[in-house]
């Protein structure tokens, strides 16, 4: 009987160190999904407070590689002209010190081309075996590309751009990996929409909306800060004036 009870206690003790286990394992879950969702609370604020396209461009690319934590290469294209044109990159790692390792596409390549048409996120697990792609995943002076995440930066239907995150390694992305870049996609977006409302109107109120001439008081504020260069510098300061309609 001693024996039996024992051996059911030690069932009972394997089954709670399972659980016991298990409950670590989603508690660490938890964990790294909460600090995931700090960082992206932090990206927002950093987004949401920069009205510069050149500022957002080099924080989102920054952004996506530190709050997904994989892949070597983050890249935003924007369409500029109707065609996809690399604005920012960032990268991890030595592997990109070499000259070999430079990103060689200004124009986005395929991968980017089946986003721009499908207005649609992309996974690819590994290029090699991808029918889709098997042709151009590395080659001669080229970096390799085995495995990617993509989301589009989208306005209504229009696509205005393109986030992406890839690797030389096969199986390096996951889907939640897909859904946290479409988020950080999505507030990019945002943020440009933000930023260039913002030239627009900071366009409109020191030019002519007719002409497209600079108005008078912009005139009057660069002389005024030109005459306290000339002070501060101790300069000669000259101005021309011509009557250009008699």
């Amino acid at each position: 009987k001693s024996e039996i009870d024992m051996e059911e206690l030690e069932a009972e003790y394997n089954l709670l160190k399972e659980e016991q286990v298990k409950n670590e394992s989603e508690r660490e879950g938890w964990r790294k999904k909460m600090l995931k969702y700090s960082i992206l609370r932090e990206i927002t604020e950093g987004l949401s407070s920069s009205l510069s396209l050149k500022e957002i461009s080099n924080l989102v690319t920054d952004s996506a590689l530190y709050i997904i934590g994989k892949g070597e290469t983050a890249l935003l294209f924007l369409v500029e002209e109707g065609k996809l044109s690399l604005r920012a990159t960032s990268h991890l790692g030595d592997y990109f010190d070499s000259k070999d390792a430079k990103i060689k596409s200004k124009i986005g390549d395929a991968f980017d081309i089946w986003v721009l048409k499908r207005r649609r996120n992309l996974i690819v697990t590994d290029g090699e075996k991808d029918f889709r792609f098997r042709t151009l995943t590395g080659g001669e002076g080229k970096r390799e590309v085995r495995s990617l995440i993509s989301s589009p930066l989208l306005r209504g239907r229009e696509v205005r751009g393109i986030l992406r995150l890839d690797s030389p390694s096969p199986d390096e992305y996951a889907a939640d990996d897909l859904r946290l870049l479409d988020i950080v996609a999505s507030l990019t977006s945002l943020a440009m929409e933000n930023a260039e409302l913002y030239q627009k109107t900071e366009e409109l109120a020191i030019r002519d909306n007719l002409t497209g001439l600079y108005v008078h008081k912009y005139f009057q504020d660069r002389l005024e800060e030109e005459l306290k260069r000339a002070l501060i510098q101790n300069y000669p300061l000259s101005l021309a004036m011509l009557d250009l309609d008699h």
